[in-house]
């Protein structure tokens, strides 16, 4: 699973030096965000049809891999996500409210 990541390429004279995949002008970043924009796959792949599957499984495995990694805090809003769900529970528990982050 590993060898995905080596799909995974950076060039400082390419597209600002951000993630990109196979060297392409693919950005890693672009990938992530059609999935958030609610694409399968198969419809990525017809959007940029000069990736492969495993190209989307690479941008994936190396989101996942940079969330999990001990020094990356992730934010919500302004508050880190941890302090985010404290508040949550602590209006949940202490002051009887929905306990929603929304």
């Amino acid at each position: 699973m590993s060898d995905l990541l080596t799909r995974i390429t950076i060039n400082p004279k390419q597209c600002g030096g951000h993630l990109c995949i196979r060297g392409m002008r693919s950005r890693v970043s672009d990938v992530l965000d059609l999935f958030a924009a609610g694409l399968n796959a198969e419809q990525i792949l017809e959007e940029m049809p000069d990736l492969e599957a495993d190209d989307l499984k690479a941008a994936l495995l190396y989101a996942s891999r940079k969330l999990n990694h001990p020094g990356y805090q992730l934010k919500a809003g302004n508050q880190d996500i941890g302090t985010a769900y404290q508040s949550a529970r602590y209006r949940k528990e202490i002051k009887g409210g929905t306990g929603s982050m929304v």
